[in-house]
């Protein structure tokens, strides 16, 4: 069946900005009245990396760096920072060795300090695939040019060597030196946190890079770094030896972990050699391997802070200028962050990164959702004289005194943290919230301070410290920090982040490097280097944390660009010749479990399923297909390589425009499906993408889907955010593959099904008994609670009905012929997409969670508001990893983003009895228990109800909050 071009006339334009019309609002506030919401709370109403060896780092670290800043303070004419950060990513498994999910939202902040800090990350030999790119001219995620990886894996020793420069005055160890490299790198591998122990000595460990820097500081990677330019002041950078920042506690004097500078002076970059437990490190090491003393955590914290306070020569301040996300602030309120987010706006020309949150007043997180993220560029004050500070002390200093002064030498804690021994002189007394202290010629000081009034009464300070948040937070719950061109920042929530969207323009948002793939070149530098291939990590396995045991943690990443784990079996050697605009790519994914890598039947009827729907999709349209195969042994790698791989001597036309690429594991484990998904769709090269398909099933892509999914891109190419829904159906005779004319070899061994087939009188089909029930069909005999009959009847109610319509002319409820067609159109489609924003609410977890089928469907890259990058705002939730664990859960978020939810006419997927027969064939082997997830009844596999419930309750909340959000700011820019 051949179908005809669709033409966009004026009419369809017309009738599609009519079904734009939506009543998505008032069911967001509706949803999030279920959660709590309070007037107050927010919402309401090889690729080239940043990557050097340690060898040539110290010739990179002279380089300044020359980047664009007109609203800083002066400071980057006479002054530099270099903030050094080590990082150890823990485990012996190169496979999960990465920088921690999110390095992102670190990278995206630190961009707007370009102009006076770089960010120094030290790490112990992290891949490079799983390494960012620093292209900042391409599309999607690229670090910054300030933020720079160190590879200490290429120095002899690594960073235990660098770490034993603490004992370079020591004329003699008490241990082997080599010995002492090996346990200090053990140590610090088995214990990453014992890093913070040599933060006061970075000056002296990492000198080699930090000689062309003014002053050098540590941090961590759990900060989001504002706008310091305009913040650091050059008093602070000219007049003190050390400056510290925290956020409200300065009656505890000690020099903060999170952020702390230090000028680069010889006598500063010393002062730590008054610990022990640094300079004597060797000392430590020895009596702790010789079962003298046990080898107990220090904090830098504690004997460093003393030791400074003990000077009286230098000068000190210990500034307030942080948030953090501590449910309590040192006042006893609420922490508005955790009630409301913390903003970071990139500014109009994406070269900011200004941190603010609601004030303290009832209202002010009405007014944070009125103000324009762009608001300090219209600041008077914030955008006033550069040299006019954004806090300023006021008022007389007054001598204040520790607890050791005071005579209180015993009995004094106020950092539970730090050891005994320093806490008279740690604790200050007398010091309140809103003062600055300072150390002068060895006597303290305070003295109050204000910050500058802003707009809607909201707090803007330059650091943000997620310490709390981050040790929750996964990989998708971050994954919207995409692209910093595409958005004017983000919000930082408890439940992930979310893109703050710019204003709708006229420019074209369908370029082909904003979709990122440039497709031309495809066959050219694929074969080269790969590079076209994305460079985003996904979590194939999961398990619960130790600490916090409410958390999920990755045990296994996947990336495309990890040649030792992914192999390419298609290159898609003509994917130079599709059009990306028009054409869809069908992804899919297949994944073989070892009992089934054991039954040559059974593997092979797998194998020929995935063929089957390359050959069917057709060879003039693109495809991906990624195999998962565990328990896999040299002749199965064998097996599927021949099966899809093309050469000259063997062509396979079908494979031209499909990119396979194959994972095989010796280990039995089941991995997460969604991960798989996620996968596959980001290596689709279209706007438009199908994905879903669930081969294990034995499903089939419908005979002309490939022609109905095109005609559909081209009528909407014009519009963005749209999700079609392909139903599918179990065909129940057995007798069908015989009397099936379509079955043709070039649809490799499986026959599809035509949709004349199903929607035609049937006298005139082979059909006559499909149910749309697919678990009645499978393998395993799972209970029928994950099946919703309502939303299920009104998919295939309307795709029955505007198929129909489409195909034979039958008048149906939906055409457009009709009087009340379009009406009745629209109410059907806002009625389906209500259906699935209902999902997210407490009543309907049980259905949310098991939802079944897992819907296939056809979704725009583009999402419906400017800026939104679908699969990278709304990917599919990887720890949810069963078979059937929140199928519906994506495209309920979807529905609450904004996206109009429909049904593609005329496309579908079926699975038949003669692919079903010889899937369920399995032999029973009571000696051999199967692997967690083998079956659809195990349901969310990788975790307990109790933290599946805990992420799940973050997925919901998500979306809502966007989205109201989103809608508040466009009330704002209507008026």
């Amino acid at each position: 069946m051949t179908l005809p071009r669709a033409r966009k006339t004026p009419s369809d334009d017309k009738r599609r900005q009519i079904i734009r019309i939506s009543c998505v609002c008032g069911v967001l506030l509706l949803l999030y009245s279920f959660w709590g919401g309070s007037s107050d709370g927010i919402p309401k109403s090889s690729h080239k990396r940043n990557h050097i060896s340690a060898r040539a780092a110290f010739q990179r670290a002279k380089s300044k760096l020359h980047v664009g800043h007109n609203k800083g303070n002066g400071n980057e004419q006479q002054h530099r920072i270099a903030i050094v950060i080590p990082y150890v990513a823990s485990g012996d498994d190169q496979s999960t060795k990465a920088l921690p999910p999110y390095f992102d939202a670190f990278c995206a902040a630190a961009r707007g300090s370009a102009s006076l800090v770089d960010f120094l990350i030290f790490h112990n030999g992290i891949p490079d695939h799983l390494l960012p790119p620093n292209d900042e001219t391409s599309s999607g995620f690229s670090m910054p040019s300030n933020v720079k990886l160190i590879n200490l894996a290429d120095v002899e020793g690594g960073m235990a060597e660098l770490f034993l420069r603490v004992s370079d005055e020591k004329k003699q160890l008490e241990m082997e030196r080599s010995t002492l490299i090996r346990i200090i790198e053990r140590h610090i591998s088995l214990y990453p946190y014992v890093l913070v122990e040599f933060k006061a000595a970075m000056g002296h460990i990492f000198a080699d890079y930090l000689q062309s820097y003014s002053h050098w500081g540590y941090s961590d990677l759990d900060i989001l770094f504002g706008d310091m330019p305009r913040w650091i002041t050059p008093d602070e950078l000219t007049n003190y030896d050390i400056v510290t920042y925290g956020y409200g506690d300065q009656d505890r004097l000690y020099l903060r972990g999170q952020f702390t500078i230090h000028k680069n002076t010889p006598k500063i970059n010393q002062l730590w050699r008054g610990c022990d437990f640094l300079s004597d490190i060797d000392g430590r090491f020895s009596r702790a391997a010789k079962g003298e003393k046990k080898l107990e955590f220090e904090s830098a914290e504690g004997c460093y802070s003393a030791v400074v306070l003990k000077q009286t020569d230098i000068r000190i301040k210990y500034a307030v200028k942080a948030l953090t996300d501590e449910a309590t602030t040192k006042d006893g309120t609420q922490s508005k962050a955790l009630s409301h987010g913390v903003y970071i706006s990139f500014g109009k020309n994406k070269d900011r990164s200004v941190i603010y949150t609601a004030g303290k007043d009832a209202r002010d997180g009405e007014k944070l959702l009125h103000l324009d993220p762009n608001w300090f560029e219209t600041s008077d004050f914030y955008s006033g004289p550069a040299n006019v500070p954004l806090q300023q002390e006021y008022g007389e200093r007054v001598p204040i005194k520790t607890a050791r002064m005071m005579g209180s030498d015993h009995a004094v804690r106020c950092m539970f943290w730090a050891p005994k021994q320093y806490q008279p002189d740690l604790c200050a007394k007398d010091v309140a919230p809103t003062d600055t202290v300072f150390l002068i010629d060895g006597v303290l000081y305070k003295q109050a301070f204000r910050n500058a009034v802003f707009p809607a009464g909201i707090v803007s300070l330059p650091f943000f410290h997620f310490q709390e948040w981050k040790r929750y937070y996964r990989s998708t719950q971050l994954s919207s920090i995409y692209d910093y061109k595409l958005t004017d920042g983000f919000a930082m929530f408890k439940e992930g982040m979310v893109p703050l969207l710019p204003a709708p323009s006229a420019k074209s948002r369908f370029g082909k490097k904003v979709i990122g793939k440039l497709t031309k070149k495809w066959k050219k530098t694929f074969r080269k280097d790969g590079k076209q291939l994305p460079s985003s990590q996904f979590c194939l396995l999961s398990s619960k944390r130790n600490n916090p045991p409410a958390a999920a943690e990755c045990n296994r990443i996947a990336s495309w660009l990890d040649e030792s784990q992914v192999n390419i079996l298609s290159g898609a050697d003509r994917w130079d010749k599709i059009d990306i605009a028009e054409h869809v790519t069908l992804t899919m994914t297949l994944q073989i479990r070892p009992e089934q890598v054991a039954n040559a039947k059974i593997l092979q009827a797998l194998l020929d399923v995935a063929e089957s729907n390359i050959k069917i999709w057709s060879d003039q349209y693109p495809s991906v297909l990624l195999i998962y195969v565990a328990g896999s042994s040299k002749d199965v790698v064998d097996q599927v390589s021949r099966k899809f791989s093309s050469s000259a001597s063997y062509p396979k036309p079908h494979l031209d425009r499909c990119l396979v690429g194959a994972i095989f594991s010796s280990s039995p484990d089941n991995v997460s499906r969604k991960a798989l998904m996620n996968m596959a769709s980001a290596a689709a090269p279209t706007r438009f993408v199908i994905t879903g398909m669930e081969l294990e099933r034995g499903l089939l892509i419908s005979k002309e889907a490939s022609q109905f999914a095109t005609r559909s891109a081209i009528a909407h190419q014009d519009f963005t955010g749209d999700v079609f829904i392909l139903p599918q159906f179990a065909v129940k005779e057995t007798g069908y593959d015989d009397v099936n004319p379509n079955i043709d070899e070039r649809h490799g061994a499986f026959p599809p099904v035509s949709v004349l087939e199903l929607v035609q009188d049937p006298a005139n089909h082979y059909i006559t008994d499909v149910t749309t029930r697919l678990h009645t069909m499978d393998c395993d005999d799972c209970s029928e609670s994950g099946w919703h009959e309502t939303i299920q009847d009104k998919i295939h109610t309307l795709w029955y009905d505007m198929s129909a319509s489409e195909i034979t002319g039958k008048v149906g409820n939906y055409s457009l012929s009709q009087p009340n067609g379009m009406d009745a159109l629209i109410g059907a489609m806002e009625d389906l997409q209500l259906s699935f924003m209902e999902l997210l609410t407490p009543q309907n977890y049980p259905r949310l969670r098991d939802f079944d089928p897992s819907p296939i469907l056809m979704v725009d890259r583009f999402g419906p508001r400017e800026g939104m990058m679908t699969f990278d705002l709304v990917p599919e939730v990887e720890e949810f990893g069963g078979w059937n664990c929140f199928n519906a859960l994506r495209l309920a978020q979807l529905a609450a983003f904004g996206y109009r939810i429909s049904v593609l006419p005329g496309a579908f997927a079926a699975s038949l009895p003669s692919v079903r027969n010889i899937l369920c064939t399995e032999e029973e082997n009571e000696n051999e228990e199967e692997a967690k997830g083998s079956s659809r009844c195990d349901g969310c596999f990788m975790f307990n109800d109790d933290l599946i419930q805990t992420m799940a309750k973050d997925e919901r909340e998500r979306p809502i909050k966007a989205a109201v959000l989103w809608n508040e700011q466009d009330i704002i820019r209507a008026t």
